[in-house]
């Protein structure tokens, strides 16, 4: 998609810049917030992408609700962002800026999807497995779905790896099926 490779472009100057000036970890803060923020709440996602909102407003509204709370690179990235009119991209370049972040620090993002909260010895032990196997290091979150009924489903690297219980008896259903 086009605003993917517009964002990754922008992603790939700030990480640079970044790298410049030291502040990579800081920007990391910065956009890990922003893609949450961004993500959970519906009013700012209506907000950057609304072509009736005029762009100096909502550059006002991103400045009032994160100056102060980001890094100087990440405030002028938004104002950038306002002024070319694509605000819209913001959760984009926070996206493919933690991705960059990850190849560079050799991180592997893992998806721990199970019926029932997992113990920090399950997720050190996970990331373990995961980080010996790959010859990476294995940054874990957890998600919780009862359907599930036990077991983990496990999302590295765009692949699904599913050791549930339900993922069990599917593959049993459709071998007695057959």
């Amino acid at each position: 998609m086009v605003q993917d490779r517009i964002a990754a472009r922008y992603a790939k100057g700030v990480y640079e810049l970044a790298e410049e000036k030291g502040a990579v970890e800081a920007l990391l803060a910065d956009f890990t917030g922003l893609q949450e923020t961004i993500q959970t709440s519906r009013d700012l996602q209506v907000l950057l992408h609304s072509p009736v909102v005029a762009a100096d407003t909502k550059r006002a509204v991103l400045r009032k609700i994160f100056t102060g709370r980001v890094h100087d690179i990440t405030s002028k990235l938004m104002d950038a962002l306002a002024i070319r009119h694509r605000e819209n991209l913001l959760r984009n370049v926070a996206v493919e800026f933690i991705r960059i972040y990850n190849e560079h620090k050799n991180i592997t993002p893992v998806s721990a999807i199970s019926s029932t909260p997992l113990t920090e010895v399950q997720l050190k032990e996970i990331a373990d497995r995961i980080s010996k196997a790959l010859n990476t290091t294995a940054q874990v979150t957890s998600q919780l779905n009862p359907d599930l009924i036990g077991g983990v489903v496990l999302n590295v690297r765009g692949m699904q790896y599913d050791g549930s219980v339900a993922g069990a008896l599917r593959k049993l259903q459709k071998q007695l099926a057959n």
